[in-house]
């Protein structure tokens, strides 16, 4: 990509949203309204295999990373939708500012969110 090709980092405008939840799914489900609600572009799913610490005991589990794309001013309300909405108590919910986004993608992103 060359740099005609991208938002330059302060204009980027993309934000990506990381959670994981137990089941397929439950991520389609997360997913599914997410995309209704126009508060996310795309979703990718990823089975994963997590260990953490929860109540003091080491545990693993199987479980769907979710990689949320939206644009950043909805982040906010990204964020507050996935927690009002998310199966689990304590929920992983961690957004990244992209850098650079190919301007073709985030105007793509922008049409399709509210």
């Amino acid at each position: 990509m060359s740099v005609d090709e991208a938002a330059p980092p302060s204009t980027a405008g993309l934000s990506l949203i990381l959670t994981t939840v137990a089941d397929a799914t439950a991520a389609r489900a997360l997913a599914s309204r997410l995309l209704a609600e126009g508060l996310a572009a795309c979703v990718q799913l990823q089975e994963i295999d997590s260990l953490y610490v929860w109540k003091g005991r080491v545990e693993e589990e199987d479980e769907v990373r979710m990689l949320i794309k939206t644009p950043s001013a909805l982040l906010n309300a990204a964020m507050d939708a996935i927690a009002r909405l998310h199966p689990y108590e304590v929920p992983q919910i961690v957004a990244v500012e992209a850098s650079a986004v190919a301007l073709p993608y985030l105007q793509w992103t922008l049409e399709v969110t509210r």
